[in-house]
């Protein structure tokens, strides 16, 4: 899906073989394609280009490869092509997550973000993970109360009660703090 551009900082979630048996590259696409990496990365194309809202289907679905060009093809050949350009930027992006990020592998994740704790001095690959896994499901830190307290609930037990004391209002106050706390 992303641009030559993109490939280089990104893997293409539907640029390898659809029958890829192993769970983890199938679990790293799916990541890809929500959290950002493809998603974001084109709805930030979309603001630099000043693309309109009515092209952003058109756009986006023009730089699809392999299984999600087949994909968006069949799209537009069962809805009609005027149809499927209809559809809102929105609509089409919950199509693709209904289509390539089946639930089986929507509850691993889920069970991840659930186990997800900080290894000591690991604050950057927790942070990501953290934040990744925050966009792939969403309606686990959803209030951003929520947010706060699963962030913080992650850390190592010596750090988790310096931070809960400092009552952050926010996500971004709670990692600010951490950094601190581990030196």
């Amino acid at each position: 899906m992303p641009s030559r551009r993109h490939n280089e900082d990104t893997t293409n979630p539907h640029d390898g073989d659809a029958n890829s048996s192993n769970a983890n590259n199938g679990l790293q696409e799916l990541a890809n394609l929500i959290s950002g990496l493809w998603f974001k990365s084109i709805e930030n194309t979309f603001i630099n280009s000043d693309c309109p809202k009515n092209l952003k289907v058109r756009y986006a679905t023009s730089v699809f490869q392999k299984r999600a060009l087949t994909w968006w093809n069949s799209e537009k050949r069962t809805r009609g092509v005027d149809a499927a350009l209809a559809l809102t930027w929105t609509e089409v992006k919950t199509l693709m997550t209904t289509e390539f990020c089946p639930r089986g592998e929507m509850r691993k994740l889920e069970a991840e973000s659930w186990e997800l704790k900080q290894d000591n001095g690991e604050n950057v690959i927790y942070n990501s993970r953290f934040h990744e896994l925050s966009l792939l499901v969403p309606h686990l830190v959803t209030p951003f109360e929520r947010a706060i307290e699963k962030y913080i609930g992650g850390l190592p037990m010596q750090i988790q009660d310096i931070v809960f004391g400092s009552n952050p209002t926010t996500l971004e106050a709670a990692i600010r703090l951490v950094p601190y706390n581990l030196d």
